[in-house]
């Protein structure tokens, strides 16, 4: 798989890198993460997001989500497709094609109702978790922060 980071909010060129090294280093796949740069004078690019994360990111995420479909015939002319896991977000259309292109974006609006609503809990698919850092790290126990006095 391939993601090519583009983006409409401005980005310093180090951050942006930095987020495309570490979503190379965590993949499980064989991903590459690439960065297309607008040639600035002040060395920003800018990078289309949907509710803070890379637009490209969650293109990818409802693409890997696809691959996973469900997908079948509920009336003669009528394809359903859903993906266990992502309750809520289904796609449906006249083909099977139609229902599969319906869902994808049916995943990237539904990432984005959780993101903006601050529900946790999307799923990782293939490698991609899109939850808030904050949530890894407390649901793996590394969440809290500590002070010492002296």
């Amino acid at each position: 798989m391939s993601l090519v980071i583009t983006t409409k909010t401005e980005v310093d060129r180090l951050q942006t890198a930095e987020v495309a090294e570490d979503l190379n280093q965590a993949s499980e796949s064989k991903s590459v993460v690439t960065l297309q740069h607008e040639d600035a004078e002040d060395g920003r690019v800018s990078v289309e997001t949907v509710e803070g994360l890379p637009a490209g990111l969650v293109k990818a995420y409802a693409d890997l989500a696809c691959r996973h479909a469900r997908i079948r015939e509920v009336d003669p002319g009528v394809w359903f497709a859903s993906v266990a896991g992502l309750e809520g977000a289904w796609g449906d259309g006249a083909t099977e094609e139609e229902a599969l292109q319906s869902l994808r974006e049916a995943i990237i609006g539904w990432v984005a109702v959780k993101r903006r609503l601050g529900i946790h809990g999307i799923p990782p698919i293939e490698g991609i978790d899109l939850n808030p850092p904050e949530t890894k790290a407390s649901e793996s126990g590394l969440g809290g922060t500590t002070s010492q006095s002296n």
